[in-house]
């Protein structure tokens, strides 16, 4: 662990100011320097990144495999806007994972607010009004975080319509049909008895419905509160800027670790592995086990996808030994994305 902090710390010595890159990344090839927005009365200000994460041309890794593309880019450094270390992406620009992060009561509330007014019309208006009055975002921040919520002010038609309300995709358009289908329309009908409603459904037995509705709130809201500062930070979070749908699908509320073994996110397991070690204050990747056997130890490698590699002069020393870290990998790989067992 000493080992780490130490390498870690002579690292991050080596950052510097870099001004913010093109927003249409293609890869972490581009620069994936992070944009940190001033407050109030600030200077603008870029945040200083890992001199060796600069590449000379954005097509330079275009070759690489997947593996290699992880080994190379999913990396501990060091975070001047968060005051610790991080993990950083191989896919996605901006996107770390930091340890010990603290719950986010503020997105949990605000989120809450949102998602209970359930309409996208006034879902997205709350969005912009309490986003630019009380939290200070520019109304092109807003738009950015409404998209990124999938709230739009009207049905979203064409790219030039998408592109003008700051919407990643056409999603928001279902809930402007399935928002009224299950949560204005059956109220309405019961309370104003039309059709004879009520001589089916009495107003106590949309109660359930009511709770549904405030246990879906509660459960999104709680996935704002627990992701990471780098996607949902008012100075310098991910929802705020520009995103591909590949950004969005690869957070907790799109529910990424549903497929894990998925090509657009091959790097979150040593991302998961990597802030894990941080959190414990650990690099197993200087724990070596002797498994009996090399071709034993080819097979854990190859299953470990380069997670916690050791140097090709150690594993030409010792064939039969694999470091803990790509142990740990392996294991993982094999059962996560299985189905359960009857």
């Amino acid at each position: 662990a000493r080992s780490l902090r130490n390498s870690l710390s002579l690292s991050s010595k080596k950052l510097f100011a870099k001004e913010a890159g093109d927003d249409n990344f293609e890869g972490i090839g581009a620069s994936s320097s992070s944009v940190v927005r001033p407050s109030a009365g600030a200077p603008s200000s870029s945040v200083p990144e890992a001199e060796d994460s600069i590449s000379d041309s954005p097509h330079a890794e275009g070759n690489l495999d997947k593996a290699e593309r992880v080994a190379r880019y999913v990396r501990v450094e060091a975070s001047e806007e968060e005051g610790c270390l991080r993990v950083a992406s191989a896919y996605s620009r901006r996107f770390y994972l930091s340890p010990n992060s603290k719950f986010n009561y503020s997105q949990f509330f605000r989120s809450f607010l949102y998602e209970a007014l359930l309409f996208p019309t006034l879902q997205w208006i709350a969005v912009i009004v309490v986003e630019t009055l009380v939290f200070r975002h520019t109304v092109e921040e807003a738009m950015y975080c409404a998209g990124a919520r999938f709230f739009a002010p009207i049905p979203i038609i064409g790219e030039r319509m998408r592109n003008t309300f700051r919407q990643i995709d056409s999603t928001a358009n279902l809930m402007f049909v399935l928002g009224p289908i299950l949560f204005v329309i059956p109220p309405l009908a019961v309370f104003a008895d039309l059709g004879e409603t009520r001589k089916y459904i009495e107003p106590m037995e949309l109660l359930p419905l009511l709770l549904m509705v405030l246990v879906q709130c509660g459960v999104i809201s709680c996935k704002y509160g627990i992701l990471p500062a780098s996607y949902t930070s008012d100075a310098f979070g991910k929802i705020y800027q520009p995103m591909t749908p590949e950004d969005l699908n690869r957070t907790l509320i799109l529910g990424a670790w549903n497929d894990p073994k998925n090509e657009k996110h091959f790097d979150l397991l040593k991302m998961e592995m990597e802030n894990a070690c941080l959190e414990a204050d650990v690099d197993l990747k200087h724990t070596e086990i002797n498994v009996g056997s090399a071709h034993a130890a080819r097979a854990i490698r190859m299953r470990s996808r380069g997670i916690g590699e050791r140097s090709e002069k150690r594993m030409n020393e010792t064939p039969e030994t694999v470091s803990g870290k790509e142990l740990m990998a392996a294991l993982v790989d094999v059962h996560i994305g299985r189905e359960l067992p009857p």
